[in-house]
């Protein structure tokens, strides 16, 4: 009910809960884990996640802390009410929301394997991507920004996007506030694209 969780050398599906307290998943160092094809589940009601890798995929989420994933297979989905959120890499798609932080994720592997969307949501950071430069992309970018915000936030691709910028204050959803939307395609677009945030940089980068 409030306490740490931590798994260390763990062969096989773990899953962690905790109403208060932060959520370790610590790998075998070299030696690859045995895994039957489940994801790595973690839930805390108020703590930080950390896992350092899943093979089978990552489904975690917290109330209120940061989430730092190592490397995943298949995919990465992630969830925190308030803190950042950090993929180093994921050989798949990923999923990943905060309400308040910054989001770095880092896609890897041949991407024409496996399901590889993406959809990230932040309602108050910088979003950084970075993403093979084969992958087939159909890009969906919303960037918000409020009147009273000190910045100029920008939508930075190292890939084709169209770019739009409203031209007049929006007043119907509490702060005025514009927006600057990005689409287009690349390499077919065949997978989706999607990043929001407010008040923060949409940055997307070419892998090697």
């Amino acid at each position: 009910m409030g306490g740490d969780i931590t798994f260390r050398n763990v062969s096989g599906d773990v899953k962690g809960s905790t109403m208060g307290g932060d959520v370790k998943y610590i790998g075998k160092g070299s030696k690859p884990a045995k895994n039957s094809g489940r994801e790595v589940r973690i839930s805390t009601m108020g703590g930080e996640i950390k896992v350092d890798d899943a093979p089978a995929g990552a489904n975690v989420s917290t109330m209120g802390g940061d989430i730092k994933i190592g490397s995943a297979g298949r995919f990465v989905k992630a969830k925190t009410m308030g803190g950042d959120i950090e993929v180093k890499k994921v050989d798949g798609g990923f999923k990943l929301s905060t309400m308040g932080g910054d989001v770095t994720a880092n896609m890897i592997g041949n991407p024409d394997e496996g399901e590889r969307d993406i959809d990230i949501s932040s309602m108050g950071g910088d979003i950084n991507v970075t993403v093979p430069p084969g992958l087939s992309m159909s890009f969906h970018l919303k960037l918000t920004y409020t009147k009273r915000s000190s910045g100029v936030y920008k939508i930075i691709s190292d890939f084709p996007v169209k770019m739009e910028e409203s031209e007049e204050w929006d007043y119907d959803d509490g702060s005025p506030r514009k927006y600057i939307f990005g689409t287009g395609e690349v390499n077919g677009g065949k997978f989706r694209v999607k990043i929001e945030t407010i008040n923060g940089n949409i940055v997307i980068r070419k892998g090697r």
